[in-house]
């Protein structure tokens, strides 16, 4: 992630330096377990995760925030995991905003988009589902997970 083009308009208070996920192929109803390595310049309370799922067709599906943490200075590492079980199989990328939240104003203090993609596989008899967007709107995904 330290090589990827950031967005305008953060605050430059942290920087998400390295995602690695646990499979990059998970069955359906399997969780996505992703860590994060964030740098940070000071502790940022309330700290969240945003997360913006896209088709491989390049169009947004859905996103879903973490529960609030407080993000230490310095390096640390963020373990998430996100519910695929409301994913038809195929294949996704994911965007990733670093948010803190005070219960008035929202900053947003790293953005990478495309951040990383991953595929889930059928695994089970589905008759034939297949994802389409067009007309839909979002899908309502479950929470993200933060884990120790």
């Amino acid at each position: 992630l330290s090589n990827k083009p950031r967005l305008s308009g953060i605050t430059e208070r942290c920087r998400m330096e390295h995602v690695s996920i646990e499979r990059p192929e998970v069955g359906m109803s399997t969780p996505l377990s992703f860590t994060l390595r964030i740098d940070s310049k000071e502790e940022i309370p309330n700290a969240m995760i945003r997360f913006v799922l896209f088709s491989k067709q390049g169009e947004a599906i859905g996103a879903v925030y973490s529960d609030q943490w407080t993000l230490q200075q310095g390096l640390s590492q963020t373990k998430f995991e996100l519910d695929t079980s409301v994913l038809a199989p195929g294949m996704y990328s994911a965007d990733i905003i670093l948010v803190s939240y005070d219960g008035k104003t929202q900053l947003r203090h790293d953005i990478v988009t495309q951040a990383f993609a991953f595929s889930v596989l059928e695994n089970q008899i589905l008759y034939n589902m297949e994802w389409r967007t067009f007309g839909w709107g979002s899908i309502r995904l479950p929470a993200l997970r933060i884990e120790a």
